[in-house]
């Protein structure tokens, strides 16, 4: 799912962390993860027109609510989570580490069933930077 979305996705970047977190992970549902990653990358396309026809993007939870990720998508994790497990959360991009807080969680429950996709949005270079796709990061729940 994650090479066919890096394949067939123009507005995707992904790092290198994420094939060898896809590759281990027990998940048993590519397509939803294939439909989440072209979502995000059809997202960029509808930010940069509105955008340029309306002067602002909008919201990115409201674009991915739009796409029936709302009750499954996040902007931000804890903040004992960010404090307590942040390495897990941080990517290097473009020289340096960030945070990469928004996410979908697909599924619920053991790896098998559930896993989710870490991103940032760079407005910039109207890129969706995937930094994790894979087992569900660890949290103050796990």
């Amino acid at each position: 799912a994650v090479e066919a979305a890096a394949l067939r996705c123009k507005n995707l970047e992904m790092l290198d962390t994420v094939t060898p977190a896809a590759a281990a992970s027990p998940f048993q549902r590519p397509y939803d993860i294939y439909k989440a990653l072209s979502d995000l990358d059809e997202i960029v396309d509808v930010w940069s027109k509105n955008r340029d026809e309306k002067g602002s993007g909008g919201d990115l939870l409201q674009h991915l609510r739009d796409r029936g990720w709302g009750k499954r998508s996040s902007m931000h994790i804890s903040d004992t989570t960010r404090g307590k497990l942040r390495s897990h959360y941080e990517f290097e991009y473009q020289g340096k580490k960030q945070l990469f807080e928004p996410h979908i969680t697909i599924g619920a429950g053991d790896p098998n069933s559930c896993a989710s996709i870490h991103f940032i949005f760079d407005q910039r270079r109207l890129k969706m930077v995937v930094g994790h796709v894979g087992k569900h990061l660890p949290n103050t729940k796990t």
